[in-house]
């Protein structure tokens, strides 16, 4: 059986393709909202969205590499409080949901980062906060 540690090694030596493809799977469904709302693209808040979006996307490696090591645990959480917190922004901006799939994937990050109980209580919490 395969420990949690080993996990996020073979999950993080995927190739980058992967990585690549997820993200550019997320950018065309964004690209698909603004060809079907092209209204969205008039209004300040979308960009405010895109550019939130965009420091989430740059800013996930920078999680998962951080979260493998033990003395960068901390930097990883603040990155990821980070994220939350941009989320969070994007679904005050404009909620859809790109957004709401985002704070699923600040989720996983969390089970990588904090105990059991203490990703469950964050999860909760800003589930409450979007809600």
């Amino acid at each position: 059986m395969m420990n949690m540690s080993g996990f996020v090694a073979n999950w993080l030596s995927m190739p980058r393709l992967l990585w690549v493809l997820f993200w550019t799977l997320m950018a065309v469904s964004v690209l698909i909202d603004f060809s079907q709302r092209p209204q969205l693209l008039a209004q300040p808040p979308t960009w405010a969205r895109l550019g939130l979006f965009l420091l989430f996307a740059i800013s996930s490696p920078v999680v998962c590499k951080s979260s493998m090591e033990e003395d960068q645990r901390r930097k990883a959480l603040l990155i990821t409080g980070a994220q939350s917190l941009m989320v969070l922004a994007m679904i005050a901006l404009q909620p859809t949901g790109l957004s709401f799939a985002l704070l699923h994937m600040v989720a996983f990050q969390l089970g990588f980062i904090l105990s059991p109980g203490r990703a469950v209580a964050w999860i909760a919490a800003q589930v409450g906060v979007a809600l």
